[in-house]
């Protein structure tokens, strides 16, 4: 009740402003870092037992069989350990980081949380070089490179950097400079102004922590999805026969599955929020032709905030500013995408993230209708139960900031 209660006061604030229209995000309710580490490390050792399942399951009902259970003896423990590892490095860095930020004094933060990473790329770097050399010992040199492909291709995008590895949010810091004393700042924070240059730079930090934090979904399911999916068959024994089409297909729906729970929690509503605000103050602009000779045309200047309709001239061509706020180049593909993407988030993002959920949970239905095997229902009603539930937070999200943004439409007409 409180929290329709707030809304209700956000949506009355909006109706009584008279200023450039804008949209106060109501409190959302979001799982802290910690929880869904836990939650995405529960979820992919979960998907690797599945994957061995499909792999070494019990033939028991089948005649001339001499296995009554399932076939654990087959499995390199060694193989289990390092998957397990690289599943639960985010959770272990989060866990260790909230007990040191609550246990230390906030002065020492930076070089404390730079020991803590320093302290886990350590650990998990002998540990992974431990059992890559026992594994080396009794298999194939080739087989062992599958073992680090995810983290060869990660050294080729992020470098050395060890903060990607272990925390998405680090993304979206930059260290500044405030009276001697170094500070955090997040590039996806909302700065209201009306200097047309600090809001240029400041949605060119938002695009650019828009597309990392994207980068970072699809590498981090890709990267989950490999160790819990793939990993496994490197590993199978030659004489071992398993159903080829249904491992496979294990890889791509882990992968989904994945990356809609992380860009519903990397991408939160207070987020778009912000870049919404962004847009606004950035404004677009639309290329026409010259029919009133007589109208005003002004050359297009980088220090102007230019109002709702005014007409420029920029690069020989014509615009006209359609924006209650327009600072951004005419002619510009990049901040034209980027008004279209966030000036009502609800059309674009979150609709398309609940198409995209259902057809993929269509999918998953199919599958579980036309699946007889219990080992595939099972793995299917599990995959179900998650989508459902990320289904259920894209659709609120989606509902709530339709109405939220159709306020504001009514508003701006």
């Amino acid at each position: 009740m409180e929290f329709f209660n707030f809304l209700a006061d956000c949506l009355k604030k909006m109706k009584s402003d008279d200023t450039l229209p804008r949209v106060t995000c109501p409190r959302m309710y979001n799982d802290g870092n910690l929880t869904f580490e836990g939650l995405m490390v529960v979820f992919a050792s979960f998907s690797t037992y599945l994957q061995y399942l499909n792999i070494y399951r019990s033939v028991w009902w089948l005649p001339n069989s001499n296995y009554t259970s399932w076939k654990m003896h087959l499995i390199d423990q060694q193989v289990v350990i390092f998957i397990l590892a690289m599943h639960c490095r985010r959770f272990v860095y989060c866990l260790i980081t909230w007990v040191f930020h609550i246990l230390c004094p906030q002065n020492y933060w930076k070089f404390i949380r730079l020991f803590i990473r320093l302290f886990v790329t350590v650990t998990l770097f002998l540990l992974l070089a431990l059992l890559a050399f026992d594994l080396y010992l009794k298999y194939d040199y080739l087989i062992i490179m599958y073992l680090f492909m995810p983290i060869v291709g990660y050294l080729c995008y992020y470098g050395f950097k060890a903060c990607p590895f272990f925390d998405m949010m680090c993304i979206s810091e930059k260290e500044i400079i405030i009276n001697g004393k170094p500070l955090i700042q997040y590039t996806n924070m909302h700065v209201c102004t009306s200097n047309p240059k600090i809001i240029r730079t400041e949605v060119e930090n938002m695009r650019d922590d828009f597309n990392n934090r994207l980068t970072q979904i699809l590498f981090s399911s890709f990267f989950s999805a490999y160790y819990a999916c793939f990993l496994p068959l490197v590993f199978v024994q030659t004489y071992v026969v398993y159903e080829e089409h249904w491992v496979l297909m294990h890889f791509p729906f882990v992968m989904m599955t994945m990356g809609m729970m992380l860009c519903i929690h990397y991408y939160p509503v207070k987020y778009f929020d912000h870049l919404h605000k962004a847009a606004m103050h950035l404004g677009r602009w639309k290329r026409v032709k010259l029919d009133r000779p007589h109208l005003p045309i002004h050359l297009w200047s980088e220090e102007v905030v230019w109002q709702q309709g005014s007409l420029v001239r920029h690069n020989q061509c014509l615009y006209k500013a359609e924006g209650v706020s327009n600072v951004a180049e005419p002619g510009k593909n990049a901040d034209k995408m980027f008004y279209r993407i966030f000036s009502n988030p609800s059309e674009t993002v979150f609709f398309t993230l609940a198409t995209i959920q259902m057809l993929f949970m269509g999918v998953l239905i199919i599958a579980l209708v036309i699946s007889f095997q219990w080992h595939h229902i099972f793995y299917l009603s599990f995959v179900l139960l998650l989508n459902y539930v990320t289904l259920c937070k894209t659709m609120f999200n989606y509902r709530m900031t339709a109405k939220i943004y159709k306020l504001l439409k009514e508003k701006t007409q």
